[in-house]
């Protein structure tokens, strides 16, 4: 029997799994919807009245690349039209209390204490550091390409790129924009940087 796998890069909150038979709380053939928990740790239910939690970072391979036990759902909801991973500015401490970095952790299972790339179904680009002082142009487009370098790698997902430093970091469209021209299909730019780079 073929050992069923799913690589880690392809398991973010609110991604549907199909279980094989190898788990005492969850039938053989069922299928199951990752959560986050507010760590950002991943998780599913396992129904029943107690509603316990199995936290999938059980099943990581030895080297961290696959899930065990699980693979993708094929039936159902494509890819395409599922929710798209919610990219959002952030600061490096990770304290998600205000704008879209909190509406990151209430909706889309950002992890507190985590300030930059991807937990849950959302990713971080820190325009602020650990002090929560605002970061400077080169140090986020630093992190922007890195952004860019993973969004490049992971064609199959789809990114809400918000407008990152235009609102507490207090940059403006023009300053932050320009950093995302090279961005690939799958990144979906906001309304205010696309007016900045179409005038480009």
């Amino acid at each position: 029997m073929c050992e069923w796998k799913v690589p880690v890069a392809s398991v973010t909150a609110g991604t549907r799994l199909v279980c094989d038979n190898g788990f005492s709380c969850l039938e053989d053939g069922q299928v199951v919807e990752v959560l986050a928990d507010a760590d950002g740790s991943l998780y599913v239910d396992c129904g029943g009245p107690e509603r316990h939690h199995h936290y999938i970072d059980g099943q990581l391979t030895v080297d961290g690349t696959h899930y065990v036990g699980f693979k993708l759902e094929t039936v159902g909801t494509p890819s395409s039209d599922r929710s798209p991973v919610f990219v959002f500015g952030s600061n490096l401490a990770g304290r998600h209390g205000a704008g879209a970095a909190l509406f990151a952790y209430q909706h889309r299972g950002a992890a507190l204490g985590v300030g930059t790339g991807m937990t849950g179904n959302s990713y971080a680009i820190p325009t602020k550091d650990e002090r929560i002082r605002t970061r400077g142009l080169v140090e986020i487009e630093r992190s922007v390409i890195e952004f860019i370098r993973f969004a490049e790698a992971h064609p199959e997902m789809t990114f809400q790129l918000t407008p990152i430093g235009c609102g507490l970091a207090g940059y403006k469209p023009e300053q932050i924009a320009p950093m995302f021209k090279g961005a690939p299909a799958n990144v979906l730019i906001p309304q205010e940087f696309a007016a900045v780079l179409s005038g480009a």
